[in-house]
């Protein structure tokens, strides 16, 4: 019996200390609040307290080191718990970091949620600065809470459908903010929506909610009813003065303004599922990584993790930097482009 027991001990704390070294090897999530200066009285009535998940990695309770950060944008009508939950981002991370694929990051998970269904990161008269919440107000608060790489070199973005458009967009304006971002079916080129906008107006009155939430974030105004000057009249016809509001927004028409950004960043990664059916983009050279892959709009996000991450990890610095390193090697440029008609999620 003594035996029995003496064995059945040693074994209890040989599975107790093969547990502790599983629960080291992984990163742990936190949840918290940021509080937005850049959100407060908005016109929505939106709280400027945004939850925000934190990835750690599974070294940062063990060491005083100072780490990179990523920060991944959520889709349309998601929150900041879409990454994790659907996609299980945390469990990729853990998987590429014990297969040495990545270095240990934190990764940032914001909430870009609003009361129409999603902000698109966008400086709004009426939905609140939210370009700035994600640039400023959220950057600040991550970087005196947590032991960061307080330099653009270690600092990359990214994102999926609402959240890749976000992600493209802000590394396209703020290449002093961000080395390098990723994209999953972003919202890259607005023409492809011109027809809907134009057949339906009535779906900014009918509970459309993404139509509004356009409008809000890139055609706002105060002074209306709704809160939003619309693309198109009653009968169906463009609004050339709205739309080309919302052209000011609109990546690919961006690119002009903003190739020189463009060229500052380390590296630019985005891929689109093949039947999210295929639209071209015009030519503006520059350089980038493209991939088109079989799967709808968010179905494969889970597993572009597994290319995407690497592709950030391995453009971002792990210390303080005292020059300016040398650019990443990108593979294709923007003219070889092919991209998924937006959809939302």
């Amino acid at each position: 019996m003594k035996k029995w027991i003496i064995k059945s001990v040693l074994i209890a704390i040989y599975l107790l200390m093969t547990v502790s070294i599983v629960t080291a090897q992984n990163g742990r999530l936190i949840w918290t609040t940021i509080h937005s200066p850049s959100l407060e009285k908005n016109l929505l009535g939106d709280s400027p307290d945004k939850s925000v998940t934190i990835y750690l990695p599974p070294g940062y309770d063990n060491s005083d080191a100072l780490y990179p950060v990523s920060y991944y944008l959520n889709g349309y009508t998601a929150n900041n718990n879409m990454w994790t939950n659907s996609f299980h981002l945390h469990i990729v991370m853990d998987n590429l970091i014990s297969q040495g694929k990545i270095q240990e990051m934190i990764v940032v998970m914001p909430d870009g949620f609003n009361s129409y269904g999603g902000s698109f990161y966008t400086n709004s008269s009426v939905s609140g600065k939210n370009e700035d919440y994600i640039t400023k107000d959220l950057i600040e608060f991550i970087d005196s809470k947590y032991r960061t790489l307080k330099q653009k070199e270690s600092r990359a973005i990214g994102g999926g459908s609402m959240g890749g458009y976000g992600a493209m967009k802000l590394a396209m304006k703020h290449p002093d903010i961000y080395c390098a971002v990723s994209s999953h079916s972003g919202v890259l080129s607005f023409n492809q929506r011109k027809d809907d906008v134009r057949l339906n107006p009535n779906w900014t009155q009918a509970g459309y909610l993404a139509y509004r939430a356009w409008s809000i974030a890139f055609s706002p105004n105060p002074d209306s009813p709704v809160l939003y000057d619309y693309p198109a009249d009653e009968n169906g016809n463009i609004r050339e003065d709205v739309w080309n509001r919302w052209l000011k927004h609109d990546p690919v028409s961006m690119v002009k303004d903003y190739q020189d950004n463009l060229r500052k960043l380390r590296g630019i990664y985005f891929d689109h599922g093949s039947w999210d059916s295929i639209v071209s983009v015009e030519d503006a050279g520059v350089p980038h990584t493209y991939e088109e892959y079989p799967g709808d709009h968010f179905d494969q996000w889970a597993n572009r993790l597994y290319i995407a991450l690497p592709f950030l990890s391995n453009l971002l610095s792990s210390e303080m930097l005292t020059g300016v390193e040398p650019k990443g090697k990108l593979a294709i440029t923007w003219g070889q482009m092919r991209c998924g008609k937006w959809r939302l999620y």
